[in-house]
Order: C-alpha cells, then sequence, then structure tokens
C-alpha cells in the first residue's frame, strides 16, 4: 500500500475497511466515455487528467480495474464521461465493433 499521510503513515491506519464503508473489487473494470468535449476548461486539471486516463477523441471509450487512483481520476472529471462497470475489460477491437450500428437487414437463405 501506498504511504499517502507521510512518512511512515498508511491511509488503512486512519481510515479502516469497516469506515470506509465498501471494498473496491479487484475482478471488475470501469468502462469510460468521453461524452464533452474538453474545449476551454483548465490545462492543468481537467485536460490533464483526461490526457492521463487516455482519453483524447469524444466517444472514445477505455477500460480501467477498480481502484483508489482510478476512482479519484473519474470523480475530478465526472461532468465529462459517462462511467459503466463492468465485469469483462472491452479490447479495442471489441468496442469497434460494439460501435457499428446494426446492417438495417438480414440475409435469409441462399
Amino acid at each position: 500500500m501506498a504511504l499517502l499521510w507521510g512518512v511512515g503513515h498508511d491511509r488503512n491506519e486512519f481510515f479502516p475497511k469497516s469506515e470506509l464503508g465498501y471494498e473496491l473489487s479487484t475482478n471488475m473494470f470501469f468502462k469510460v466515455t468521453l461524452i464533452r468535449s474538453a474545449i476551454g476548461l483548465p490545462k492543468k486539471t481537467t485536460r490533464r487528467v483526461l490526457e492521463s486516463l487516455g482519453l483524447r477523441k469524444r466517444m472514445q471509450t477505455v477500460c480501467y480495474p477498480v481502484n483508489q487512483q482510478t476512482v479519484g481520476m473519474i470523480l475530478k472529471v465526472k461532468e465529462l464521461v459517462r462511467v459503466e462497470e463492468v465485469s469483462k475489460a472491452v479490447s479495442p477491437a471489441e468496442a469497434k465493433r460494439l460501435r457499428k450500428p446494426p446492417a438495417g437487414f438480414y440475409v435469409e437463405g441462399n
């Protein structure tokens, strides 16, 4: 566990799991999609968080494991993104396939 509160202090010393009220699951993922653009927003905060999440274009989707660092970054840009919790990370090829609209017709027989 990273030392967040200074030398020799661990965050869990001050906030045990019972006080946190939740446990972060390790086998779940956040599917984060950029909905709104970051144009005109402060570069030092919002744009750098989006850059660190790997979100550059609107409607771009990335998957991250559920952990406290990811939650903090998502909360920083919560007005710009849509977040879903999924049990399996979506690969870029699968995300592209899911974005493709249905053909609008079905081929029957030969």
